[in-house]
């Protein structure tokens, strides 16, 4: 082979290398995002994010304009008093033991209060996970449909 042929060897080479290293990337995002989840069910904490993340569509906030509205110390840092001050204040359902789970939970960082970084990814894993969740259930019932058509 010439040196050309060589060169574009080595190019696609490099090519495929790194999209399988993008594929694990996102491979591995998915499976945190959803094992993050599930103990945010499990603990409860998936409730209040629910109501938070309702808010915010419906008031069509941004990210940053919900963690303003929570960091009242504007401090750019919350914990867990003002996380229930401001559900209080907005009339979001929240128990303070379930504004515990909450800060438990977004608390990736172990500290006891939430930056806006921690505050965001908990919403987005929470959209994408009930994104995720819709699609799996689409599936299954196409699914299930198929057998039964089937069947007939």
């Amino acid at each position: 082979p010439s040196f050309e042929a060589l060169e574009s060897l080595k190019i696609r080479e490099r090519k495929l290398a790194h999209r399988k290293k993008q594929e694990e990337e996102r491979r591995r995002s998915y499976n945190d995002m959803m094992t993050r989840m599930a103990h945010a069910e499990q603990s409860g904490a998936a409730l209040v994010l629910e109501r938070l993340e309702r808010f915010m569509r419906s008031r069509q906030f941004r990210m940053i304009d919900l963690f303003r509205l929570v960091d009242t110390s504007g401090d750019g840092i919350v914990d867990s008093s003002e996380i229930q001050a401001v559900l209080k204040m907005l009339e979001i359902p929240a128990s303070a033991a379930e504004v515990q789970k909450l800060v438990d939970y977004l608390d990736t960082s172990g500290d006891g209060e939430i930056d806006h970084q921690e505050l965001e990814d908990a919403i987005r894993y929470f959209r994408r996970y009930r994104w995720e969740k819709k699609m799996a259930e689409g599936v299954a019932f196409l699914i299930r449909m198929k057998k039964e058509a089937a069947n007939d």
